[in-house]
């Protein structure tokens, strides 16, 4: 029997693989100049509860406190200095000179898709499996494949739908003068009343990488 903290080591083991992408951020000075204004409306509405400088936390980031002017700028300090917040001091030290705009590369964590986690999984299955004696190497192969079939079936079922509802989508919508530069034709609907519609650049571009993709898996 395993101990109950191999068990919980297994289990840690299993987290949801993430995706890492970076993605260009722009705060503008007139964004954050309404989110300080919706902050000094609160406080006057009831400044003995209001924490402006655990607010002010809360709501900016050290980006946006960049493109304040320099008189929001010393009411943020002021606050800060006042409710002890040493975070909001250290924005403040870090904020130089007052921009209109400011532009950052920003590294963001998303879950996985559902496809990409069930190949984990699958690939992981397979590995043990391999550890295992003969006969139940056999059974956990046979349903490991079994189980991936099922999931690629989910998968294009899903893919077919989402083509469906953006195709009837590009139907319905009202035609424009220009076309877009990069686009393929797909046929839709009954067998016996068949249309083509122009499928816009960006899925074009989405169904030739998930194909590419396939291949390579």
């Amino acid at each position: 029997m395993f101990s109950k903290s191999k068990r919980n080591d297994d289990v840690a083991a299993y987290n949801v693989p993430m995706l890492i992408r970076y993605e260009r951020q722009t705060v503008t000075r007139d964004q954050a100049m309404k989110q300080y204004n919706s902050l000094m409306t609160k406080n006057e509405e009831d400044p003995e509860i209001f924490n402006m400088a655990e607010e002010i936390e809360k709501s900016f980031t050290k980006q946006a406190i960049k493109v304040l002017p320099s008189y929001m700028k010393s009411m943020i300090l002021r606050y800060a200095q006042l409710g002890k917040n040493t975070t909001v001091e250290r924005w403040m030290a870090e904020a130089g000179d007052s921009l209109k705009e400011y532009t950052w590369v920003e590294r963001v964590e998303t879950p996985a898709p559902p496809e990409h986690q069930a190949r984990v999984i699958c690939q992981e299955l397979r590995t043990i499996a391999d550890t295992t004696f003969s006969d139940t190497k056999r059974l956990m192969h046979s349903r490991i494949q079994m189980m991936q079939k099922l999931f690629e079936a989910q998968e294009q079922r899903i893919q077919d739908l989402v083509c469906k509802i953006e195709c009837r989508a590009t139907i319905e919508s009202p035609q424009t003068e220009s076309e877009p530069d990069e686009a393929t034709c797909l046929e839709v609907g009954p067998q016996e009343e068949l249309h083509r519609v122009i499928l816009p650049a960006k899925l074009a571009r989405t169904r030739r990488q998930k194909r590419t993709a396939a291949m390579i898996n």
